[in-house]
C-alpha cells in the first residue's frame, strides 16, 4: 500500500524522534545535574565532618548532655579564638586532648553560665585545674600556694573548735644540697644525686654527699579564749589523716577526764596532696603542646609541695 505523502509522513516522524529524543536528553541531562549537586553536598558535609573533628566544637546542647563529664583541665579563652572557622559558629568553646589529657577551652563569655566556679576568678588566656574534692577549677599558676593556704587554714579551724588557747603553725621545706670533696684527678663530671643534677669540674677524687637541709617558710599563730567545750569540726583536707583524727576524738570525748592540753605535729604535705604525680607529668606536657599561658613548672611544683611539712604546736 503506498503512502499517501511519504515525505510528510517521514518529517513528522523525524520530528517526533526528534522530540523524544529532546526529552530524554533533558531527563539525562537534569540527572546529571542532580547526581553532581548530590556529589557536591556529599564532599561539602565530609568536609564539614572533617573539620568539626580538627576544632572539635562544643555546643551548648552537647555541654548540658548528662552524660558529659567535664574535663579536669580549663583554659579560658578570649571571645575572638576562632571566631573565623565556620564550624566554630554558636559553640561555647571546644575541646582537645593531648598527652592522654582532655581539656575544655571555654569561651570567657560562656563562663558564668557554664555553672563552673572558678577561684579565685576568670580570665582570658588562664588554665584552671579541679580542685581535690571536685567542686572548683582554680588558677593553675596559684594552684599549689591555694592548697597550701587551705590545709594550713584548715589546721586552725581545727584547733579552734577544738577549744584551743593558742595554735602556731610553721611551715618548713626540705632543701637538697650536693657537697663534693677533693682529691687527686682532674675530671667533668655531671651526675645526678638523689634527684639533684651537678654539673662540675673538680680535681682529684670525686665524691659527693647528697644533703637534705630544713628551711623554715613562715611561722604563723593565733591565740584564742580557749573553751572546755570542744566542737567537732568538719574535716576535709585532714578527713583520712589518722592523727588528726584521733586528735579531735580525744578532745571530743565528753565521757572522758583525760583531755588533751598540749598537741605538737609535723604534717607532710604529701599526706594530702591537692595533685597526684601522675596528673601533675601529664598536666605539665599538655601546656608545653598547647604553648599555654602558665608560668610555672607543673611537676617542680609538685616536687616542692612534697618537701614541704607543717610543724603545729597546739595550747588547750
Amino acid at each position: 500500500m503506498a503512502l499517501a505523502n511519504p515525505g510528510k509522513t517521514i518529517k513528522e516522524t523525524a520530528a517526533k524522534a526528534a522530540e523524544k529524543a529532546k526529552e530524554v536528553g533533558g531527563r539525562t541531562a537534569e540527572l546529571a545535574a542532580n547526581a553532581a549537586q548530590n556529589v557536591a553536598e556529599g564532599a561539602a558535609n565530609e568536609l564539614a565532618k572533617a573539620r568539626i573533628r580538627i576544632y572539635q566544637p562544643l555546643s551548648r546542647t552537647e555541654f548540658e548532655a548528662p552524660d558529659f563529664d567535664i574535663p579536669k583541665l580549663i583554659i579560658v579563652e578570649d571571645n575572638g579564638s576562632r571566631e573565623n572557622i565556620d564550624v566554630m559558629k554558636g559553640a561555647i568553646g571546644w575541646t582537645s586532648k593531648d598527652a592522654g589529657v582532655t581539656v575544655l577551652h571555654l569561651y570567657e563569655r560562656e563562663v558564668e553560665r557554664s555553672g563552673i566556679q572558678f577561684y579565685p576568678y576568670a580570665e582570658s588566656w588562664s588554665v584552671y585545674y579541679v580542685d581535690k574534692f571536685g567542686t572548683r577549677y582554680v588558677n593553675i599558676d596559684k594552684f599549689f600556694d591555694i592548697m597550701q593556704d587551705e590545709r594550713r587554714a584548715e589546721l586552725f579551724e581545727i584547733a579552734y573548735s577544738l577549744g584551743a588557747k593558742k595554735c602556731t603553725i610553721e611551715t618548713y621545706e626540705y632543701a637538697k644540697k650536693v657537697k663534693v670533696g677533693e682529691g687527686r684527678r682532674t675530671r667533668k663530671v655531671k651526675p645526678e644525686v638523689d634527684d639533684v643534677d651537678i654539673s662540675c669540674s673538680v680535681t682529684g677524687e670525686i665524691s659527693a654527699e647528697a644533703l637534705k637541709v630544713v628551711e623554715r617558710k613562715s611561722v604563723a599563730t593565733q591565740s584564742f579564749k580557749g573553751s572546755d567545750t570542744p566542737v567537732e569540726p568538719k574535716l576535709k583536707w585532714y578527713a583520712d589523716n589518722a592523727e588528726i583524727t584521733q586528735l579531735v576524738r580525744a578532745r571530743c570525748d565528753k565521757d572522758s577526764d583525760n583531755k588533751i592540753h598540749e598537741y605538737h605535729k609535723v604534717i607532710k604535705n604529701s599526706s594530702c596532696a591537692g595533685m597526684t604525680a601522675n596528673a601533675a607529668a601529664k598536666v605539665n606536657a599538655v601546656l608545653e603542646k598547647l604553648d599555654a599561658e602558665a608560668n610555672i613548672d607543673i611537676k617542680g611544683e609538685y616536687k616542692n609541695e612534697q618537701r614541704r611539712f607543717f610543724k603545729i604546736d597546739i595550747e588547750f
